[in-house]
Order: structure tokens, then sequence, then C-alpha cells
């Protein structure tokens, strides 16, 4: 990683390793953001070396690396600054030990606390809020709900003889009801009863209930009216005739 192939330059023992980096990068007039660019280092990181501020370095195998790569580009002999490297590293992180147990406990401030009565009452407002949304969704289904609807007669689909049927049943209070698309009221207790015309044959029998946005209740029934033709004999003249 040598800018070439020249000797090593010597180490001036009065200074610290640190400060003999620092030496050697002005002495080429490398301003340190064009040494960090060059060497693909930070230049937080090389001032940290050069300044021995070994707390802001990643860790002790990066920060030998960071050392290694630093003293070659400054043709400075690694392993020399490596050795006193490592006795700072041994100081610092003493010091470093020696101070967390020393250091006065800090005083919280306020505004890392967390008030217990002030997070009841966060909590007590999200159950009241979470129980009213649930208290609405419950009105909603039960406002637009189909309202119950029960046929007594008929129960099924029947076969009658004669040309009108009573359609009778029971539905909740307050709803109305159609049969064949015309209106009844049902009395106070829900329950209704109207005759409907038949017609010879097959008549279907529609039965609707709903309340104000509520959805359809609806029941249909098949009656199959077959009403028997009264013949009379020849030559019998019907009573009253005349």
């Amino acid at each position: 990683m040598s800018r070439g192939d020249f000797a090593k330059h010597e180490l001036d023992n009065a200074l610290s390793w640190g400060q003999q980096l620092m030496r050697a990068r002005e002495r080429e007039r490398w301003p340190l953001e064009e040494a960090a660019f060059e060497l693909g280092i930070s230049a937080e990181y090389l001032g940290a070396l050069e300044s021995m501020e070994l707390r802001a370095l990643p860790g002790k195998i990066y920060a030998q690396n960071f050392l290694r790569k630093y003293a070659d580009w400054l043709d400075l002999p690694a392993e020399e600054l490596l050795e006193q490297f490592e006795e700072t590293w041994r100081r610092q992180d003493g010091d470093l030990h020696q101070e967390r147990f020393e250091k006065p406990a800090q005083r919280v401030r306020g505004k890392h606390l967390v008030s217990v009565p002030h997070v009841m009452r966060w909590l007590v407002a999200s159950f009241v809020g979470v129980g009213f949304l649930v208290y609405l969704g419950t009105q909603v289904v039960r406002i637009t709900a189909p309202p119950a609807l029960e046929l007594a007669y008929p129960q099924t689909d029947i076969k009658v003889t004669e040309l009108s049927l009573t359609v009778a049943g029971n539905t909740d209070p307050e709803t109305i009801v159609y049969i064949n698309e015309s209106r009844i009221e049902p009395d106070t207790t829900g329950h209704f009863e109207e005759v409907v015309s038949l017609e010879q044959g097959v008549n279907t029998i529609r039965v609707e209930a709903q309340r104000k946005f509520s959805k359809t209740a609806v029941v249909e029934r098949q009656v199959l009216a077959e009403v028997p033709e009264v013949r009379v004999p020849l030559g019998v003249v019907p009573r009253g005739y005349f």
C-alpha cells in the first residue's frame, strides 16, 4: 500500500505514534480528507488515529488494520507503530473500565422518564376507544341486519282447492311486511295475517319484511290451486233457474 519503493521513514522517539502519523502526512502536504479518499478510510477514523482517540474507532481489530494501512501509505514502519498502539490501547482500555466503575450515576432527565399515571390514562383511553368502536360496529350490524321472519301458514309449499289463502306469520315489532308487494301492517307484537287471492295453477307467495335501514328478509312459498269444475248433467235444470 506504500506510494513507492522508498525506504521507510525513521520514527522520532520524542513523538507519539499518533503524532508520527500526523507529521508524516503534513510533511507530504496531504490534507486529511485527501488521505482518507486515497486510503478508503473515513477521515474521522484517520483523525482519531492521529489524536489517539481510540474510543472513536470501531474496534481494536479495525483500528489495527487502519493503522497498518495508514503507516504503509506514509512510508512509516507499521510494526513499530502497532507496538506503541498496543500499549496505548491497553492503557486507554484500563482507564475506560475504571471510568465506568467510578463515574457517578447520571441524573435522569424528566423527558427520559415515563409517568405511570400517564401510561395508565393512555391505556384506559385506548380501551375505551376500542370498546366504543366495538359497540358502534355491533349497533351497525344490529340496525342493518334483516328482521326475523317466520311464516306460520303456509309453513311449506301446499296444494289447495280454493282460490284464496290466509297467509299468517310473525316478525319483529316496528317492521313493515309486504305480501306479493302489498303492504301489511303487523300488530305491536309483530304478528300479521292477510287473505291472498289465488289463480288456478301454481301461485308464488312472496313475503318480505324490512325495518328502517335494515336489509330485507324474504320467504317464498309455492301454492298449487286446483279448484274442481262443477258439471251439471244434461237435461237437469239447476234449482232456482226459473
